[in-house]
């Protein structure tokens, strides 16, 4: 890629910025925000039911805020399926309960995921953290690869007030493909077929791994995705105060461990910490943990978020409202 190139990507994405979306009116009433979730979800064509946004109690008998509320952002063409039970057992852990979002054309099928874009995907962040803020005093936010760039724009471009930390695994600062940022050029809906093929599409490994991804869509679909990602790296991380912890593999094949580097680098929260987690057993040693793709590290990744919140919520001012 040629130097004139790069820097038409990079100035594409200093300019690409969204503006936020509202903050949405959702319901406080346990009943009532349970509907809220199930209409608009039952709306959505082609939804498979299993992925739908939902949300866990930690007493499903009772149903009510809880002291903690934890709240789950998905990567690109995944679900929240793709890293179960860590937000399971973490929230277990901490009596919190847990909001499992569901970004814009995912969970239905690979023509969808075209339907959406950034724009969207903010709304959906934004969303999630005001479910989770009537789901908990305070919140804990975990994103996985784009959901990790969705949640690093929420530290970056939101009001903190309530969120405890937040979680990033493997975030999308950039993915490694070497042709990734020709996707921000000017023209590219038209002309990126003619590099990547009218279709993308990657091998699940299992039979819930095809359940619970999508893994054939439109090539103009990863646009969206791309100009997010420049979004997220324009964006000020040296005003995040909230606390951060980065999980990654050094050596994912999704994303760039360099991007993530520096990308942490810039963070200016002064409770963060960098964690490798060195042989996640996906192939792309891009998903840390779970039993769809990295059963063997859930354990250790679990361990190591409840040590690095464990400070945070333990202070009394954690829990004001």
């Amino acid at each position: 890629m040629t130097i004139g190139t790069l820097s038409a990507a990079w100035w594409l994405g200093r300019n690409s910025q969204e503006a936020v979306p509202p903050a949405p009116e959702v319901p406080r009433e346990p009943a009532a925000l349970q509907r809220y979730l199930e209409e608009r979800e039952s709306a959505v064509p082609r939804l498979r039911p299993h992925l739908a946004k939902a949300i866990r109690w930690a007493d499903p008998a009772h149903p009510r805020r809880m002291p903690l509320a934890l709240v789950y952002l998905h990567g690109y063409s995944g679900s929240h399926r793709e890293l179960f039970p860590v937000c399971e057992c973490l929230a277990e852990g901490w009596g919190a309960n847990v909001f499992l979002s569901r970004l814009a054309g995912h969970g239905r099928d690979g023509a969808a995921m075209a339907e959406a874009g950034v724009g969207d995907w903010l709304a959906d962040a934004r969303e999630a953290l005001a479910i989770g803020r009537r789901l908990g005093e305070r919140v804990v936010v975990v994103g996985t690869s784009t959901g990790g760039t969705l949640a690093a724009w929420l530290a970056a471009a939101l009001d903190q007030a309530r969120v405890a930390g937040y979680v990033l695994m493997s975030p999308n600062f950039g993915p490694r493909h070497p042709l990734s940022e020709l996707l921000l050029l000017p023209g590219a809906r038209t002309w990126a077929s003619w590099i990547h093929g009218r279709t993308h599409r990657f091998e699940t490994l299992t039979e819930d791994h095809a359940r619970y991804a999508t893994a054939e869509f439109p090539t103009r679909a990863l646009i969206p995705m791309m100009r997010l990602v420049a979004m997220a790296r324009a964006m000020d991380l040296e005003a995040i105060r909230s606390p951060v912890q980065v999980l990654f593999s050094p050596q994912d094949r999704v994303v760039s461990p360099a991007a993530i580097r520096g990308a942490y680098d810039r963070l200016g929260s002064s409770r963060k910490e960098l964690v490798a987690i060195d042989e996640p057993e996906d192939p792309g040693r891009h998903i840390l943990a779970g039993d769809v793709l990295s059963p063997a590290t859930t354990g250790r990744v679990v361990g190591e978020v409840r040590r690095f919140m464990a400070p945070v919520l333990e202070r009394e001012e954690a829990w004001e409202g």
